[in-house]
């Protein structure tokens, strides 16, 4: 089959705009892409997180407890089984909450000191 010129012009241009238009779409879908996986990973994170937080008070929490009754760092490391390198920080922050000890307040005071080291 012999092609003029015209229609060899308009063969390209239209496998041309097939392929931009191909390019589009794939250029879509992986954004598309992009975007799920991106969600995916900050649920992933949030729950990551939010665990980390839960479990931290929890143990803000027992600490404290054991504070009210005049125990010392070492003795609630004995107690709960932890290391004192994990309870002399919580330990320190919540000494300046007393009376009240404040979980949600000493949690984000840690956070901030944390956040400060960095």
């Amino acid at each position: 089959m012999v092609m003029n010129v015209e229609d060899t012009g308009l063969e390209v241009n239209n496998m041309y705009n097939l392929g931009e238009a191909l390019y589009e779409r794939a250029e879509k879908k992986g954004i598309e892409l992009g975007i799920e996986r991106g969600i995916e990973q900050g649920i992933e994170q949030g729950i990551e997180q939010g665990i980390e937080r839960g479990t931290t008070q929890t143990l803000i929490s027992m600490i404290t407890r054991k504070m009210k009754k005049g125990k010392t760092a070492l003795e609630i490391a004995e107690d709960l089984d932890e290391e004192l390198s994990r309870i002399q920080p919580i330990y320190d922050v919540a000494g300046s909450f007393e009376p009240d000890y404040d979980v949600d307040a000493i949690y984000n005071a840690l956070l901030a000191e944390r956040e400060a080291v960095k």
